[in-house]
């Protein structure tokens, strides 16, 4: 029974790998014009580098985070794509973040970076 219990614990992990690996490839793909509008419009995001000048040199406009919009339900809100997709992307190397990365490079080096670290199964998102 106990073996049993631990494979179904695996295969949810598995499964939530695989989503997030699938919000991070769509994020990749609104941020470079590939994905359709309507997810383009709900990400309702820019990388840090494309907003407003301000008179403050922070550490954060130096790097190629996204903004993550305030949840007001914490029962919806994390889960949401407008925000999870940006929390995502910037738990990410430094190197995914890259703005010149081609799509394929991308895709390939995140499914090197979730299977070696195992970095995309241990984010703070509670229940995707």
């Amino acid at each position: 029974m106990g073996s049993l219990l631990n494979s179904f614990e695996e295969e949810e992990e598995e499964e939530e790998k695989k989503k997030k690996f699938r919000i991070a490839n769509t994020v990749y793909r609104c941020l470079r014009g590939m994905a359709p509008e309507y997810l383009s419009e709900v990400l309702n995001c820019f990388p840090v580098k494309q907003r407003p000048p301000s008179r403050y040199q922070l550490r954060s406009s130096q790097s190629n985070q996204l903004i993550v919009p305030l949840v007001k339900l914490s029962t919806y809100g994390p889960r949401s794509f407008a925000v999870a997709g940006p929390t995502i992307c910037n738990s990410l190397p430094e190197y995914l973040r890259d703005p010149e990365l081609l799509i394929d490079n991308f895709r390939r080096q995140l499914k090197t970076y979730r299977r070696h670290s195992g970095a995309l199964e241990t984010l703070c998102l509670c229940a995707l």
